[in-house]
C-alpha cells in the first residue's frame, strides 16, 4: 500500500465484470485503487513481477485452468502476494478452501457489490500484513533459539573444560591437606589444626562448586531437582566455611529461630547463602565488625 492508493491488479477473463469491479473501486473515500486488468491467466502472471503491486483479485475459472489449480498456479510464481478469490454462486465451498490453501478472502460473482469489494481488498491486505509480522516473529524468535543452543553449547564445552583444569589443583590440595592430617594431625598446635580443617572444608565446598557449576550448566537440557531443604542445618554449615573469616573481622553472627525447610535445590540455596555471606563479610567498613542477621 503505497500513500493510501493500493494497487490491484485483477485476473478475470470477463470484460463486462472487470467494468463493474473499476467503476466500484472508483467510489472510494480516502484510500483510491488503482487497478490494472489482465484476462489471461500467463499475461496476469508477468504482471505479478511488478514490486509495486499491493494485491491480486484473481478469478478461479479462467480459460487456462479453472479452481484450487488456478490460486497454485500464482502461488508458484509469487509465495508472498495478497490475494482475494473470486468463485460461481455455487461455489462458495471453493472460496473457503482457497482460503485455507493461502488466499487471504473470497467474494461470491453475483454477490458483489462497492462495499465488500473495497472491505474484502482493505481486510486482505491487513491480513497479510499481520501473517508477515507474525511470520517475521516466528522467524527471529527461531534464530534467537538457534542462537541460545549453540551458546548453551559453547558454554557446556567451556564448563567442562574449565572444571577439569580447576580439578587438578584442588585435589592436590585436598589430597595433601588429608595427608597432613591423618599423619601429622596429633603433632599440630590447636591454632594450625584449625587452619587445616578450614582447609580441608574449603576445598571439599570447592568441590561441591566444580560439581554445582557443571550442573548448572546442563540446567537447559532439564528441570532443576527439587528437595526439601532444612534452611537451619544449610546456614550452618555455610558458617562453619566461613568461620575464620569470621573471627577475623569480629563479625556479629544472629540466625532467629524457626527458619523453615523449604523445596528447593540444595546446591543452589547452598551457593546463595555462601555469596551473600561472603559480601557481607567482605563489604563492610574498615572499622566496624560486620553484622549478618538472617531472618
Amino acid at each position: 500500500m503505497k500513500q493510501n492508493t493500493i494497487k490491484v491488479l485483477l485476473i478475470e477473463d470477463n470484460p463486462n465484470d472487470y467494468q463493474l469491479y473499476q467503476e466500484m473501486l472508483e467510489k472510494s473515500g480516502s484510500i483510491s485503487f488503482e487497478l490494472t486488468w489482465k484476462e489471461r491467466l500467463s499475461d496476469g502472471l508477468q504482471c505479478l513481477l511488478d514490486p509495486s503491486l499491493d494485491l491480486l483479485v484473481l478469478d478461479l475459472f479462467l480459460p487456462e485452468t479453472r479452481g484450487l489449480n488456478t490460486l497454485r498456479k500464482i502461488q508458484e510464481k509469487v509465495s508472498n502476494m495478497p490475494i482475494v478469490v473470486l468463485t460461481r454462486l455455487d461455489d462458495e465451498t471453493l472460496g473457503m478452501e482457497a482460503v485455507r490453501e493461502g488466499a487471504q478472502e473470497y467474494l461470491v460473482k453475483g454477490h458483489i457489490d462497492q462495499y465488500n469489494l473495497q472491505r474484502s481488498i482493505r481486510h486482505a491486505l491487513e491480513r497479510h500484513q499481520t501473517e508477515e509480522a507474525l511470520r517475521k516473529s516466528e522467524e527471529r524468535y527461531r534464530n534467537l533459539a538457534e542462537k541460545l543452543q549453540q551458546a548453551n553449547a559453547e558454554l557446556e564445552s567451556f564448563t567442562y573444560s574449565v572444571s577439569h583444569d580447576l580439578r587438578a589443583p584442588l585435589r592436590a590440595i585436598t589430597g595433601f591437606s588429608e595427608i597432613i592430617n591423618r599423619r601429622y594431625r596429633n603433632t599440630l598446635e590447636e591454632e594450625v589444626q584449625h587452619y587445616l580443617d578450614n582447609i580441608i572444608q574449603a576445598g571439599t565446598q570447592m568441590g561441591w562448586l566444580i560439581d554445582d557449576l557443571l550442573a548448572y550448566s546442563r540446567l537447559g537440557r532439564g528441570s532443576l531437582s527439587m528437595e526439601s531443604v532444612a534452611l537451619d542445618d544449610l546456614i550452618q554449615k555455610v558458617f562453619r566455611s566461613f568461620q575464620a573469616r569470621i573471627e577475623e573481622t569480629n563479625a556479629e553472627i544472629s540466625i532467629q529461630d524457626a527458619i523453615p525447610m523449604v523445596q528447593s535445590n540444595k546446591s543452589l540455596l547452598n551457593q546463595i547463602f555462601s555469596n551473600l555471606i561472603n559480601n557481607a563479610l567482605t563489604y563492610h567498613k574498615p572499622e566496624v565488625p560486620p553484622f549478618v542477621e538472617i531472618s
